[in-house]
């Protein structure tokens, strides 16, 4: 079968389009839109689809030491089992009246990076400085904002499912850079992750620090991170 051509770009723009009216129905007309907004699942069907119509593996980056398999579509099972254990962790945190729900949304979403570890790992060779430098940044986050919480000094499990989440998220990350690869696909999927990291440091801002000014952002930020994976494969995966 063809490869799939740069029209493709075009279906990332349906779980964009989502987000935004997922958006602007709970933060301007006050409505919620959790239902709607699922928009893991819509990015998780794109990827199906690309799955589906073209036999074509990723172009291997020269500027990369590791080389290419020839497995690239088996990559993207991982990024939709990743949106799988995602939509998963939304309704448990959705939904939840105890920590005990809430860290198993925190299970799922680890689950998910690690998903997106998977993907990540076959396209760029790791960096460990880089990993260094974000845990740092992470870990200060943690003990200077988050570890004084009343709900993470008086539950030790949560302190550490969310410190066990906070290093497989540094891993996911670290994983997607390489400063030495000039794969406009591969650096997107970067600032998509970049994206999911900055909405739960936002998000535990809300729920541990106290500051419910960080809200607004938070499910921005998680729709537009799957919509540039969406937008990453279908770079990676769509002829010139």
């Amino acid at each position: 079968m063809p490869a799939l051509s740069r029209r493709w770009l075009l279906l990332p723009l349906v779980p964009a389009v989502l987000a935004l009216a997922a958006w602007i129905l709970r933060y301007v007309v006050k409505v919620e839109a959790q239902t709607l907004s699922e928009s893991e699942a819509v990015a998780a069907a794109l990827i199906c689809v690309a799955l589906l119509l073209t036999r074509r593996d990723p172009a291997p980056d020269n500027t990369t030491k590791r080389p290419t398999p020839s497995t690239g579509r088996a990559w993207l099972r991982a990024l939709v089992v990743a949106f799988a254990m995602s939509i998963i962790g939304d309704l448990c945190l959705h939904y939840h009246t105890t920590n005990f729900g809430y860290m198993f949304g925190i299970a799922f979403f680890l689950l998910a990076h690690i998903g997106y570890l998977t993907y990540a790992l076959k396209r760029v060779a790791f960096r460990w400085p880089v990993l260094v430098v974000i845990v740092v940044a992470l870990l200060a986050l943690y003990f200077f904002f988050y570890m004084p919480s009343p709900v993470l000094r008086d539950s030790p499990a949560m302190g550490v499912a969310v410190v066990a989440y906070l290093l497989v998220s540094c891993f996911s990350l670290a994983a997607t850079i390489d400063l030495s690869s000039r794969s406009a696909a591969r650096w997107v999927f970067t600032a998509a992750i970049s994206c999911i990291v900055l909405s739960d440091a936002c998000l535990a801002f809300v729920d541990f620090a106290g500051f419910p000014q960080f809200e607004w952002p938070i499910m921005p930020l998680y729709y537009l991170a799957h919509t540039l994976i969406a937008v990453s494969v279908t770079l990676e995966f769509t002829r010139r």
